[in-house]
């Protein structure tokens, strides 16, 4: 896998799989989304491919519902869609064939907005999630990716995602509250903002929270076909 995955080493273990629990996936996606982001409409859920799984599992029809991507319509004061992960909270277990075998939550989900319904969106959260998901159960030698953290675009490979569009941030300023109760424990919500090259060179100036700053500011936390670099990131890089 050519990319940005490709440094990580990818295990074979057949013995790893996942512990999936129906109750906390009810409990996400019925009671706590709707209530989070205002509306109980999903326009969209998708899953994964076989060919994109399998670059992360080499047994991958045991992961065939490991995660999806659930799409809510802008509703009431949100004039947005939110694109929002669902699965990276359930719980699992990392040998199926044993009974002590540790179980382990990432406790968060990752989510992205925009002015309209992105299938480029999508894709990059699936695949976002599927890597987090594989260093979470030990097919991948990796660090979870948390707040605060870069990624080149260029080696997500989603071909579709706008030209503008240099690296993606990690971040949690954003409305919606953290802490969210699902089943016996919380998670949060990490949103994921695109940064252009000059953006992404500027806060290597003067940091990441600078530019999370400016990026809330100039109202550019969403990932939208077109946009401009900040003019703030353009005139401390001429």
């Amino acid at each position: 896998m050519k990319n940005f995955f490709s440094k990580f080493f990818l295990r074979s273990a057949s013995a790893t799989l996942l512990h999936d629990t129906n109750a906390l996936r009810w409990e996400r996606e019925d009671l706590v989304y709707p209530a989070l982001f205002g509306c109980s409409q999903i326009t969209k859920s998708a899953v994964p491919s076989k060919e994109l799984l399998s670059l992360f599992f080499d047994d991958c029809e045991h992961f065939s519902d490991v995660v999806s991507v659930l799409i809510f319509p802008p509703c009431g004061q949100r004039n947005y869609w939110v694109h929002v992960t669902s699965g990276l909270t359930n719980i699992r277990r990392i040998d199926e064939h044993d009974a002590n075998s540790k179980l382990t939550s990432l406790g968060f989900e990752l989510f992205a907005t925009s002015s309209m319904r992105c299938d480029y969106i999508v894709s990059m959260l699936l695949r976002l999630a599927l890597y987090q998901i594989s260093v979470a159960v030990g097919r991948i030698d990796g660090t979870i990716i948390c707040g605060g953290d870069r990624i080149p675009l260029l080696g997500i490979g989603v071909q579709e995602f706008p030209q503008w569009a240099y690296s993606l941030v990690i971040h949690s300023l954003h409305e919606f509250p953290q802490g969210n109760s699902l089943g016996a424990s919380e998670f949060d919500l990490y949103q994921v903002s695109a940064i252009s090259k000059r953006e992404h060179a500027w806060s290597d100036d003067v940091g990441l929270q600078a530019l999370l700053g400016e990026l809330k500011k100039n109202d550019l936390v969403s990932i939208e076909r077109e946009r401009e670099s900040m003019a703030i990131a353009v005139d401390s890089t001429e």
